[in-house]
């Protein structure tokens, strides 16, 4: 029996879950070794570049990302209507993005000049060129992820990180590189290996455009101008609120901290952030973007309004599967820290950052749902608590006035208002339910391995918490 759109759909999100946790704990074991690798064998000078040209390229690309991450996915359904025009608007955006990838490698440069004056030619242009085949790449990726193309797309970057990384130990073991040769050769080998992938990946690109065909929505022409207003719109919406949110993430706020309560300050809330940031990542990027895609693709159906409360539930349902074992997990450390009498500073911010990111993070599907309606209005009012928040605490000097973890408590509380704020509007839109049912189903087959855990730890000899953090 052939499967409805709506059911090739599903599976197709699911497919993408699946291939999106499989890439990200791929790289994750390959990067961090390589860190580790890095982090014993090269000096404190080289390292630092390393670690560096790495955070700048990255923080560039989120702020030259023109909210391409959240409106790509929403209107190349939209386009896919006319191949001609899908066409015309990937390569629009591919040549525009490139143009701006090309005007930002100057002001990287005179930040690279700033930071290391005495770096060398090859460093010097190396680090500005990885910026543009890492934006070419991350640009691909919500090209493909925006038509289910996961699958393929993973298995081209998996396969290339693998002869990447591999690379990398060779130059290390076998060939006992070191020192800053070592790090010219992995910034030339990781420059390669990107240009690799963006060849393979137009080229797929171009194959798979030539037998796409969206499910349950016949080719016709469109009116392409009006469309693409639309989209550029869309962006701008997005982008903003994408640089609103950066003003309370880590990389923006270890420099606030840093200016406002010292380097210690700042270095404790980067460790709290960074912890948390691991449960939250597992979540966020095994979602990706698939969330908005498949929400997106099910409004192009017929029974669009029928389907768009399932395709939430579906969305919801994954979310909370990832989420609900990790607040097991966080409750457990809670637990372990209570029996070590660790009580410390760097813990109680790890407990406020990861509870709010992973409650953001259920809470998501809510303003997907407003972003695909484009419904901006409905969206700049729940961002308003969150605005005058940042507003007044940046005017009045209120993060110094009531200290480090009070300051994260409001940050992150007036977060989860504006995305409280967005269940009631979203609902306006669509009839959605939150699974409650499929939460206590989950809970209930996690509960027995949380007692366990709980149960087995006073027996277990050394325990790891206490080795990890030297308790005698």
């Amino acid at each position: 029996m052939q499967e409805t759109p709506f059911k090739q759909l599903q599976g197709k999100f699911l497919n993408g879950l699946g291939w999106n946790g499989f890439f990200y704990f791929f790289y994750k074991i390959l990067s961090t070794s390589l860190s580790f690798v890095l982090y014993a064998l090269l000096t404190t000078q080289d390292f630092s570049f390393w670690a560096n040209i790495n955070a700048l390229t990255f923080l560039m690309l989120l702020w030259l990302d023109f909210g391409f991450r959240k409106s790509l996915p929403r209107y190349c359904p939209e386009f896919a209507h006319s191949p001609r025009a899908l066409h015309r608007f990937i390569r629009s955006i591919i040549i525009f993005q490139g143009c701006v990838l090309l005007a930002a490698m100057p002001f990287l440069m005179i930040i690279q000049h700033n930071m290391y004056p005495s770096l060398s030619g090859f460093l010097y242009y190396s680090g500005t060129v990885l910026l543009t085949t890492e934006g070419i790449i991350a640009l691909l990726r919500l090209i493909f992820h925006s038509h289910f193309f996961i699958k393929q797309f993973t298995l081209i970057t998996s396969a290339v990180l693998l002869v990447e990384m591999a690379t990398h130990f060779i130059m290390i073991i076998l060939l006992g590189i070191r020192g800053t040769q070592l790090v010219e050769i992995i910034l030339a080998t990781k420059i390669i290996m990107g240009s690799v992938t963006i060849l393979i990946g137009l080229t797929m690109l171009g194959h798979l455009y030539r037998r796409y065909s969206h499910p349950n929505v016949k080719l016709q022409e469109i009116r392409y101008y009006p469309l693409m207003r639309d989209f550029i719109q869309h962006s701008a919406m997005m982008w903003a609120t994408n640089i609103l949110k950066s003003l309370t993430e880590r990389n923006f706020m270890v420099l606030i901290l840093t200016v406002v309560f010292g380097p210690s300050a700042a270095s404790v809330f980067k460790v709290a952030n960074d912890g948390a940031l691991l449960f939250h990542r597992m979540v966020v990027k095994t979602i990706g973007i698939t969330d908005t895609t498949l929400l997106t693709h099910v409004g192009q159906l017929t029974e669009a309004k029928k389907l768009m409360p399932i395709a939430f539930t579906k969305i919801m349902t994954s979310i909370v599967a990832l989420c609900l074992p990790l607040f097991g997990v966080v409750s457990l450390i809670a637990v372990f820290c209570y029996r070590a009498s660790l009580d410390s500073f760097v813990f109680q911010l790890f407990f406020i950052l990861v509870l709010s990111y992973l409650i953001e993070s259920i809470l998501s599907p809510y303003e997907r749902i407003l972003e695909v309606k484009r419904r901006y209005s409905k969206l700049i009012f729940a961002y308003s608590p969150y605005l005058i928040m940042l507003i007044f605490a940046f005017y009045l000097n209120l993060l110094t006035l009531i200290g480090l973890l009070k300051s994260m408590l409001l940050i992150q509380g007036v977060r989860l208002v504006s995305s409280l704020f967005m269940i009631p509007f979203a609902r306006a839109e669509v009839l959605l339910s939150f699974p409650l049912r499929f939460t206590v189903k989950v809970f209930i087959v996690c509960l027995p391995i949380w007692l366990v855990l709980f149960v087995m730890y006073p027996y277990i000899p050394g325990s790891w918490y206490r080795h990890l953090f030297c308790i005698s």
